[in-house]
């Protein structure tokens, strides 16, 4: 059983592209959230879907549905985000620390995923800091640079028993922000995996609903 288990979780982290998927796509700017003209606090609300692909095979994976809420915990400074996808959620935290026509903050964030995978039961865990680097090149139009480590964890167990490996893999995402009160956000991103040697692609685009911030 402790051999299976473990090469079950090689295996695992071999084709981890389907969460990673997800701790690996980007979809916000630099700049944090602020407040809206009544006042009170932004949010924004994200619809998002992305296709990976292992770049060594060209193997891909289908369009992944995500939603991501962020909301202005501290206007104009930190922002906070908390994203779903089908097997799991993420919560992230973003600090600005540069404002003007180019914007930089570093991002904290958390993915949890649990499911069943031929009898065992696995969980992903992955802590992804991330710099995010923000160009305003018209008002309404965005570039994002953002540069990312995954740190990944799967810990799979079954009949008693369990194991774990641990994994890293760089790389970083290209975001665009086009649009104001309603945002149309393309993405592509690359992460090769230092642990496997793996690399993987994903495309994705994303609906943003509110959330717009002008430059200064």
């Amino acid at each position: 059983m402790k051999n299976r288990i473990f090469t079950m979780l090689i295996g695992l982290l071999l084709s981890a592209t389907l969460i990673n998927c997800s701790s690996s796509t980007n979809y916000k700017t630099a700049k944090a959230l602020g407040q809206n003209e009544g006042g009170s606090n932004q949010g924004s609300f994200l619809i998002m879907g992305n296709y990976s692909e292992d770049a060594g095979t060209l193997w891909g994976v289908p369009v992944l549905p995500e939603i991501m809420y962020r909301y202005a915990a501290v206007p104009n400074v930190v922002d906070i985000g908390v994203k779903l996808f089908p097997i799991g959620a993420e919560i992230d935290l973003k600090v600005q620390f540069l404002r003007g026509n180019f914007n930089m903050a570093i991002d904290a964030a958390f993915t949890y995923s649990t499911f069943s995978y031929s009898g065992l039961d696995v969980t992903y865990m992955v802590l992804a800091p991330t710099l995010l680097m923000t160009m305003d090149v018209t008002p309404g139009f965005s570039l994002t640079l953002a540069p990312k480590l995954l740190y990944t964890i799967v810990t799979a167990a079954a009949g008693g028993y369990s194991g774990n490996v641990t994994s890293i893999s760089y790389g970083g995402a290209l975001t665009l922000d086009i649009g104001k009160a309603v945002g149309v956000m393309p993405e592509f991103s690359y992460f090769l995996n230092n642990t496997t040697g793996e690399g993987t692609i994903n495309f994705g685009v994303g609906l943003r609903l509110g959330g717009y911030v002008s430059g200064s």
